[in-house]
């Protein structure tokens, strides 16, 4: 097997570890890493991947190196009768790149304008699995004659989480 082709196996096999987590463990992912956003869910009325759908959405379109890794169905604490739905994109990143923010915001946008009509929210999350510390490619901004856009997305980096010597495992 040369190099090329063995890189790009050691990234699928990542990519299908980290959806496979995601789909087994969704719940206790969202309780650990983003509480707030868990606290938030009714769970009793599960949840729905839709990888399907992210294939509709992005069928040729790779934006950078990667595909959006995940794309979740939920519904909201409180909606009584009404279907209170959020779209949650989780994009798991295991090396710096220079493009991420811009790649999150292409797919944020493309899910939100394809369920905007139907009433669904989409909200993006980042889980980055790099071990550089400095590299946090969380949010990006354009402003110019009155015009601005801020992009944000909530996000954790599992280097954050390290004891020295713990997270080489998971490289």
């Amino acid at each position: 097997m040369t190099p090329q082709k063995a890189e790009i196996e050691k990234k699928t096999n990542a990519d299908t570890a980290w959806k496979d987590l995601l789909e087994e463990l969704f719940e206790s992912f969202l309780e650990f890493f983003f509480p707030k956003i868990h606290t938030d869910i009714d769970f009793s009325r599960g949840v729905r991947f839709l990888s399907t759908e992210l294939r509709q959405i992005f069928p040729d379109h790779d934006v950078g190196d990667r595909y959006a890794d995940e794309l979740v169905e939920v519904h909201l604490k409180g909606g009584g009768v009404r279907r209170i739905c959020v779209f949650i994109h989780i994009e798991v990143q295991g090396k710096k790149t220079d493009n991420f923010i811009l790649r999150m915001f292409t797919y944020h946008y493309h899910i939100l304008d394809r369920y905007r009509k139907k009433g669904i929210e989409a909200v993006s999350l980042a889980v980055l699995t790099d071990s550089d510390r400095n590299y946090r490619p969380f949010e990006m901004s354009n402003k110019r004659w009155g015009f601005e856009l801020t992009f944000k997305i909530p996000h954790v980096k599992l280097v954050d989480y390290d004891t020295p010597g713990e997270l080489a495992v998971l490289e």
